[in-house]
């Protein structure tokens, strides 16, 4: 599922809370940060929801913004049932700290009907 030549209908059926968020900044053999994080998912809609993608909006501090799309969540596409709980975990890496970080999931619920959440932001600043 490519969002990029689809517009997506926003459902909030997914409560999606930052369960850690931490920098590091790494100097070998180039200097880069890495964002780690653990985000928890909790299936609030009364429908069963699939999860097939994921996209992230970076913004940077002069304002540049960059999209990052990818296919699955995390080598997956879990099915969360109603009150069923789900919890990413990974890591992205920068040459720079960004601002802020937005991430948006897709997929389809139990009557197939395409949907992207809201987002949930995470800012950077240290």
């Amino acid at each position: 599922m490519h969002t990029k030549a689809l517009s997506l209908p926003e459902k909030d059926l997914l409560c999606m809370r930052v369960g850690f968020v931490g920098v590091q900044m790494k100097r070998h053999p180039k200097a880069y940060y890495r964002i780690a994080y653990r985000i928890n998912l909790l299936n609030d809609s009364e429908l069963s929801v699939r999860l097939l993608g994921r996209k992230w909006l970076i913004i940077q501090h002069n304002g540049t913004r960059n999209i990052i799309e990818a296919g699955q969540v995390f080598n997956a596409e879990p099915i969360l049932a109603p009150g069923a709980v789900f919890t990413l975990f990974g890591s992205l890496h920068f040459p720079r700290l960004p601002r802020r970080l937005e991430l948006r999931l897709f997929g389809k619920d139990q009557t197939g009907q395409p949907f992207i959440t809201p987002p949930l932001k995470l800012t950077t600043e240290i």
